[in-house]
């Protein structure tokens, strides 16, 4: 490693050389040919034992240097604390930035959900759409939640007769639907068809749990619920997945 010093650097090295050999003529500065030759020699010995191991704190580029503190760029450095280039840093783990996952970019449009996302966070959508369905309602409340596929979900909580369910066809076709409903002492396992505007109806109290396959032309829902009734609420919850095409 090749270090320029100033005028002043050469100074305090010839101060620090007189220091240390103690003569009075080192500090006057008067030499004699073979006293130059010692000094030089002395200078380099002293550079070399006091300065050559130490590290790089403000250097522009420190190649080797077991701590670069603030060098703009650090080739092979151990530790480059504000290195505005660490090309081979150890705390990256030797990886290049290929290696690592970006932020994710943009989204999928409603009715479809995130497929996959690659290295640089772009997103692949899937016309396969995942739904919530959680309703809460009290007695004599009627709640209604559209999902995907041409399908309603119509809770109603009702007090002197039978709460239920609905399923609704909000399209302009017939569809189909199977299902399996499950209460206790009794299970059902059958499918109907049903027309626009038409509903399939199930009732809540004082439990229910159903697995529903719901056919358009478009794709294919699977709506599962469960439906639990209290004297004073109506509990419906479950998920629509629905596979377009």
């Amino acid at each position: 490693m090749k270090l320029r010093f100033s005028p002043a650097g050469v100074i305090a090295v010839i101060a620090l050389v007189a220091a240390l050999g103690g003569g009075t003529a080192y500090a006057a500065g008067i030499f004699t040919p073979e006293e130059e030759v010692e000094i030089r020699k002395l200078s380099t010995e002293v550079f070399d034992g006091l300065i050559g191991d130490a590290s790089v704190k403000r250097a522009a580029t420190a190649a080797s240097a077991d701590t670069a503190a603030r060098a703009n760029t650090a080739t092979t450095a151990l530790a480059a604390t504000r290195a505005t280039t660490a090309s081979n840093s150890e705390q990256l783990g030797g990886l290049g930035a290929g290696a690592y996952q970006r932020a994710i970019q943009g989204g999928c449009a409603a009715g479809t959900s995130v497929a996959s996302i690659n290295p640089q966070g772009q997103v692949t959508c899937s016309a396969q759409a995942v739904q919530g369905i959680r309703v809460f309602a009290f007695q004599q409340e009627r709640k209604t939640v559209p999902l995907a596929n041409g399908l309603t979900v119509v809770v109603s909580c009702a007090d002197n007769v039978p709460s239920q369910v609905e399923l609704v066809n909000t399209t302009a076709e017939n569809i189909n639907v199977n299902y399996f409903a499950l209460r206790t002492g009794s299970t059902r396992v059958s499918g109907e068809t049903l027309a626009p505007g038409q509903r399939h109806i199930e009732l809540v109290a004082p439990r229910l749990e159903g697995q529903f396959i719901w056919m358009t032309s478009a794709g294919v829902t699977t709506l599962s619920l469960h439906t639990f009734e209290r004297s004073n609420f109506c509990e419906v919850t479950g998920t629509a997945v629905t596979a377009f095409g």
